[in-house]
């Protein structure tokens, strides 16, 4: 849930990053460059948290990586922030950048150990599936 809720706004302030093309985007085209800024560092802020709440269930048992979601999440919150440290963090070099890295390699071990995860489920489905088959 508390992943949800910063993918949400991750979704609201992407409309102003750069690269994103939504009908929506041609609405801020007059829209002053300080709120632009402000939205900005507030997708940054949402996807920076995602990673935050990865980084302590990499040190759990994994088990919130059984929900399909965590990868997408991850996806996402990885490519905000691969678009503000090449947008923003290019004028303020030292400022972010370090955080960010340290959060694209948190969100790369969360995409694998989801995946590793949903490939154990798709196998037990499978075997499942079979033994049905078999004694039927």
């Amino acid at each position: 849930m508390h992943l949800a809720y910063h993918q949400c706004y991750c979704d609201l302030y992407r409309v102003v990053l750069p690269g994103y093309q939504f009908p929506i985007t041609k609405a801020f085209t007059s829209a002053s460059t300080e709120f632009i800024q402000e939205c900005q560092q507030r997708c940054y802020h949402h996807a920076d948290a995602i990673s935050k709440i990865f980084k302590i269930a990499l040190g759990s048992d994994g088990g919130v990586f059984t929900e399909p979601l965590c990868g997408i999440f991850a996806y996402e919150s990885t490519k905000i922030q691969v678009i503000f440290v090449t947008t923003y963090v290019r004028q303020n070099p030292g400022e972010f950048y370090n955080q960010i890295t340290e959060n694209i390699d948190t969100n790369l071990q969360t995409l694998e150990k989801t995946a590793l995860q949903q490939s154990k489920n798709a196998i037990l489905v499978c075997n499942a599936m079979h033994r049905c088959v078999e004694s039927s």
